[in-house]
């Protein structure tokens, strides 16, 4: 069962599926039993055990730096550092029951996965230190190299014939009967993957009598990732900062006296990326394309683009930092705006070329937003191990813009857009969603349609006889019974699809940050850390389901009870379907496009960590331990709480779609530290 929620859900979307009749345990025998399938809604105790799962891995880093002075003022600094990993992973299924009453499947897969990976990176730089008449100059130059490699090597079989002997070796081989091969298992497979960067890196760092701070770097870097043409990207950077309360004249002012501390900033820099290229993503790959007549052979599995060059991203960051009475309050304060320039992206072409699409450098994206963090002394100690409080909280705020997008002669360069009635003119059609040149990205937005009541009376469905729902699977299409949902209509044309969606919101967070409290007293330390997420929009994958019944024989939720029924006619929820055949809760019988109305707020706030501890005063080891032990902390912390929230799942965190992932898992832990 894959905890992290695959199409049909997580572990506990699908067990909170599972139907309250079905039995885990034989009447008479007691033995456990698989439950309805083996596919969503299994039983956990019994396919828990039906695995063998080993892993075993090594793991080395080390390290070593050397300084050696030239001059007074000059030093050589030499470094290297290695990282090596060793993995074994082994694995088999035992012959099982396909449900309840399914047959056994006796393949009993096993496989195997032997990784090894290693890295370093060495460096060498000449460093430059200078100071004279309150300048203080810093000038590092030098060079960087990094080496990864790795190599797997890996086997599957089945057709062992007993859960006794899990390994490969007492697997069915595979054979070849003319040009047939009659067991296709017991493959094995081996692959080499490595890379390099070379960077050459300068930097310089200046200050003047700690007023005016200068930091400049300019760095060339070169990735294997990269086509011999491309392999290298040049990637400048500076920033500025004003101590100004240094200043003579601000030390007069009176203003001193509230504001203690002020450094406004500025700050410009490139940086590059080609992580989301691959090892390969330059270079042909092919792929094993099986055997035809007894001859086995390859293919070419996706286009190849030379041409990708680095991805850059500049980022423009003005801030402030203040400090007010005494610095007991600091305000930490940033604007920004990033650009990522050629995007590295895939890009669609036409399928007559054999390929869905290929990677290149497309388009430029913009991060627009700003931080703020704000830490307070409330409480400071008026002696030695007197008590003291403190308290810090910050906010980040960020959007996302479609600056420019690779010409396919729609307005905007449009991608992944959809048409949706315009509330505001009822008649005309807007494009929404998806990327446009100078709009925000949508990629995030959630537009749904919406209920605008139940049909409670053949009055009001003989009101809307002549309303024609494109979604039902009925050849009458505008078929409708009592308990019904009717569907909201931004243009009143009586055709419901997917024009009449409205906006419900977005799955990414419009506001992120954290606040903490601290507390000391007499070597008794309490430190509780929240963080929060307002202003997002999340689906409750446990309810849709339930109450969809796109599963076809799902448990549900409490909620079904409050749908209509003739029993229930005043109830807030439309008639249940199985299959979702009315299609009153989603457009179409796998869940898609849930009511507006099932989409829930996503607001959080999470008691991240609670930290009680203590250290023991020298008074007290010196009596009961004779100073034996010269330092003494108790430590008592739990992390992942609690969340305080109005959404109905376990893990508000996921935002947007929620297929029942398992909750974080709530932490425990007691550590002494100890100074002899």
């Amino acid at each position: 069962v894959d905890p992290e929620g695959g199409a049909a859900g997580g572990l506990m979307q699908r067990y909170i599926g599972v139907a309250p009749t079905v039995r885990y345990k034989n009447d008479t025998s007691g033995a456990i039993l698989p439950g309805p399938n083996d596919v969503t809604l299994g039983n956990p105790l019994y396919w828990s055990n039906l695995t063998i799962n080993s892993t075993n891995q090594q793991r080395f880093m080390g390290g070593v730096n050397l300084e050696y002075t030239l001059l007074p003022y000059l030093k050589l600094l030499v470094s290297g550092s290695g990282y090596y990993q060793y993995t074994n992973n082994n694995f088999f299924t035992k012959a099982f029951q396909q449900g309840n009453n399914g047959a056994f499947n006796t393949n009993r897969t096993a496989s195997f996965n032997n990784s090894k990976i290693s890295q370093y990176t060495t460096n060498a730089f000449l460093q430059f230190n200078k100071n004279f008449n309150g300048h203080v100059l810093t000038v590092l130059a030098g060079t960087e190299f990094y080496d990864y490699k790795s190599y797997v090597n890996s086997g599957f079989s089945q057709g062992a014939p007993t859960d006794l002997i899990p390994w490969l070796a007492a697997s069915t081989p595979p054979s070849v009967l003319g040009t047939t091969i009659i067991n296709p298992a017991g493959a094995s497979s081996n692959f080499n993957a490595w890379e390099r960067i070379t960077s050459g890196i300068t930097r310089v760092n200046y200050s003047y009598k700690n007023r005016y701070l200068f930091t400049g770097i300019v760095r060339v870097d070169g990735s294997s990732r990269l086509s011999r043409d491309n392999y290298f990207g040049t990637f400048p950077g500076v920033s500025v900062g004003w101590n100004t309360h240094n200043e003579s004249f601000y030390q007069k002012a009176g203003i001193s006296k509230y504001i203690t501390s002020l450094k406004p900033r500025l700050s410009y820099g490139v940086n590059g990326n080609v992580n989301s290229l691959g090892f390969f993503g330059t270079s042909q790959v092919f792929n094993n394309a099986g055997t035809y007549n007894g001859f086995g052979g390859t293919y070419v599995a996706s286009y190849i683009n030379s041409n990708v060059r680095w991805e850059r991203t500049n980022s423009l960051n003005i801030g402030a930092d203040v400090g007010f009475w005494n610095d007991r309050i600091m305000v930490n304060a940033d604007y920004f705006i990033r650009n990522v320039f050629d995007k590295i992206a895939s890009l669609g072409i036409s399928s007559q070329t054999g390929f869905g699409g290929f990677t290149t450098n497309l388009g430029q994206l913009q991060n627009r937003g700003f931080e703020i963090a704000v830490n307070a002394k409330l409480i400071e100690p008026k002696k030695v191990d007197g008590f003291t409080l403190e308290a810090g909280v910050n906010i980040f705020h960020v959007k996302s813009y479609a600056k420019k997008l690779p010409f396919n002669g729609l307005p905007g360069n449009r991608q992944g857009t959809f048409q949706v009635w315009d509330p505001k003119n009822p008649g005309q059609l807007m494009q929404v969603g998806g990327l446009v040149e100078g709009r925000r990205i949508g990629l995030d937005e959630v537009w749904a349609p919406k209920w605008s009541g139940i049909y409670r009376s053949a009055g009001e469905i003989a009101k809307d006889a002549g309303v024609f729902n494109a979604f039902l699977p009925y050849g009458n299409k505008r078929i409708k019974q009592l308990g019904d949902a009717s569907w909201y209509q931004v243009n009143k044309n009586d055709t419901i699809d997917s024009r009449q969606f409205v906006y419900v919101g977005r799955t990414t967070p419009q506001y992120m940050g954290g606040f903490n409290l601290a507390a000391s007293y007499k070597g008794f330390r309490l430190y509780a850390g929240f963080d929060y997420a307002f202003g997002f929009v999340i689906l409750n994958n446990e309810i849709v389901r339930g109450l969809s019944q796109v599963q076809g024989s799902q448990n549900s939720t409490t909620e079904a009870l409050n749908t209509w029924t003739p029993n229930n006619p005043n109830a807030s929820l439309p008639r249940f379907y199985w299959a979702n055949y009315g299609r009153n809760y989603a457009t179409d019988a796998s869940g898609n496009n849930p009511a507006a109305q099932l989409w829930e707020k996503g607001d959080y706030i999470m008691l991240r960590e609670l930290t009680v501890s203590h250290d023991l005063s020298s008074k007290i080891l010196g009596k009961y331990l004779k100073n034996k032990i010269k330092g003494l902390s108790i430590n008592l912390t739990g992390t992942n709480l609690t969340y305080i929230t109005g959404y109905s799942g376990n893990f508000p965190e996921v935002g947007g779609f929620d297929q029942g992932k398992f909750p974080l898992p709530k932490r425990l832990t007691f550590s002494i530290r100890a100074i002899l």
